[in-house]
């Protein structure tokens, strides 16, 4: 398991594929794959399966949310995300584009 000191997220980067890219405090930057709301039922989670709704997420306390209120916590981005480095996220924006 990480080891882990809460902290916010400063920083928010949509990629393709309902894949985000968060900036926590400590400016590391992780890899959160968000792809599992397709298999997801409910009204709060249906308009995100839309890319461009996807896409209006802003940060709120730290914390990825989305102009109806759906948020995800820092800490389990933080617990189920993949670390990147610098060189990698500039390659996956790249991808993504």
């Amino acid at each position: 398991m990480k080891k882990w000191t809460p902290q916010s997220i400063t920083k928010i980067e949509v990629l393709a594929n309902f894949q985000l890219i968060c900036t926590f405090e400590n400016a590391q930057k992780y890899l959160f794959d968000m792809s599992y709301i397709n298999k997801e039922v409910g009204e709060m989670i249906k308009p995100l399966k839309n890319k461009t709704y996807f896409k209006r997420v802003f940060l709120e306390g730290g914390h990825p949310t989305w102009p109806n209120g759906y948020d995800v916590c820092a800490d389990y981005i933080f617990q189920n995300a993949v670390k990147v480095e610098y060189k990698t996220a500039k390659k996956i924006k790249k991808i993504a584009a």
